[in-house]
């Protein structure tokens, strides 16, 4: 996403970028979000890893950002974690709790 914005003309940082998302001024487009997704998946191939093999849960802000439907057929069925945004913290709490008590 950045290199299009750059191809326009505008040298945006990430931080730039992902603000100028959450605002709604600047919006992904599916062939962004496919295209990260296949970075992912080169990623997976690289470590050997077969997505077919495992049941995949994806969390965090850039799992809204990509939609549950292109998540889901790449990953499965409800592969999308309830509360996404802040899963991962509640994760960490429940981790801390777990090892160190409240």
């Amino acid at each position: 996403m950045l290199k299009k914005e750059k191809e326009c003309g505008k040298d945006y940082d990430i931080i730039t970028i992902e603000n100028l998302i959450e605002n709604k001024r600047l919006k992904i487009d599916n062939i962004s979000k496919k295209q990260l997704i296949d970075d992912i998946l080169n990623q997976m191939k690289i470590y050997k890893i077969d997505v077919e093999l495992f049941n995949w849960f994806v969390t965090g802000g850039g799992s809204i950002d990509i939609g549950s439907v292109m998540l889901d057929e790449v990953f499965g069925n409800d592969c999308m974690v309830d509360n996404p945004l802040y899963s991962n913290v509640n994760g960490n709490y429940n981790f801390m709790v777990a090892k160190w008590g409240e």
